[in-house]
């Protein structure tokens, strides 16, 4: 049955995998029809691979698009970052330890046992039942990351705006550095380290010593924690000019909000909950809070994120007219 609540998590949905599907046919996973490509929005493929295992069990064809980028171009993901966020009963947890599988050690007696499912399944035991098949057909070689040669179906990465954190790393590792990079060239008036502390998750005393080496090589201007590049141009150059129109978005916390959401209202819907539920309630101002936060912290256009929170402005203007028909005298 069609209810308020179903069509608004059928429509987020659809509009969270247009992003996930256009984020990736920016880094070279041909999809048919394609997405718009070119964002000036910077990809961040740690989250995205993060928040596109939650779809895998019921997406087939991001599922192998997935699949074939990890094979040739995995070495570009921090590792360490997606570990940091598979936590025991997480469902992507036992997905991505499908692509990295960890040590006896690090991964402790217990196996990988979801305590909820992904989004579009019924059950954790269809998680686990999805991960046996997952790492059956990745087979033993395609879980080497940058060793295999490029699947006809994968295509070359977008060289643009929205790649920059793929070409930053390219150039300089997977280490902070390429962090603090990027973030020096989307704020051209400079950055406080102890800000881009709270937003990397890195220390201060990592995000200083790199600031103060590249000060002494004369690459930036330091100054009681606020540095700024002093020779823009050089990089602009080593990126091929890409970062200029560039923005941040914190993906991350974007595509956790949609996840999240996503996950209440299914749980919702199972309860029988109605859409003005407090939880649901709760879980929709949530997600819309993130996604005006990332809409307004900066300059834009952000029209992924834009994309993402239309839903809830449509959602906002109904629930006031219809208070407005109730408030009419009868």
């Amino acid at each position: 049955m069609t209810t308020p609540l179903t069509t608004f998590e059928d429509d987020f949905r659809r509009r969270l995998l247009d992003v996930v599907y256009g984020q990736w046919h920016d880094l070279g996973v041909p999809f048919a029809p394609a997405p718009p490509r070119g964002s000036t929005e910077i990809i961040d493929p740690d989250a995205l691979l993060w928040c596109s295992l939650e779809f895998l069990p019921t997406e087939p064809r991001l599922r192998e698009g997935v699949a074939a980028w990890w094979h040739v171009h995995g070495k570009v993901i921090i590792r360490q970052r997606l570990n940091r966020l598979a936590k025991p009963g997480e469902p992507r947890t036992a997905i991505w330890h499908r692509l990295t599988p960890p040590s006896a050690q690090a991964r402790g007696s217990e196996p990988d046992r979801p305590t909820e499912p992904c989004h579009g399944l019924q059950s954790p035991e269809q998680v686990i039942a999805f991960c046996a098949k997952f790492e059956h057909d990745l087979g033993p070689d395609r879980r080497k990351t940058g060793t295999g040669e490029s699947p006809r179906r994968l295509g070359s990465p977008l060289v643009g705006p929205s790649t920059l954190a793929i070409q930053a790393r390219n150039l300089l590792g997977t280490d902070l550095r390429h962090i603090l990079l990027i973030h020096l060239l989307t704020n051209p008036h400079g950055v406080q380290l102890r800000t881009l502390q709270r937003q990397s998750g890195y220390s201060y005393r990592s995000l200083l010593d790199i600031a103060t080496r590249w000060e002494d090589a004369g690459a930036v201007a330091l100054d009681r924690g606020f540095c700024r590049l002093t020779r823009t141009d050089a990089w602009h150059s080593l990126l091929r000019d890409q970062a200029r129109e560039a923005v941040l978005v914190d993906w991350l916390q974007v595509f956790e909000a949609c996840v999240s959401l996503l996950r209440a209202l299914t749980k919702g819907g199972r309860k029988g909950l109605a859409w003005d539920a407090a939880v649901l309630t709760h879980f929709r101002e949530e997600t819309d809070r993130v996604l005006s936060a990332a809409l307004a912290q900066g300059r834009g256009p952000f029209p992924s994120v834009a994309h993402l929170r239309e839903p809830f402005q449509q959602a906002g203007h109904e629930n006031k007219a219809g208070a407005s028909r109730q408030s009419q005298p009868g």
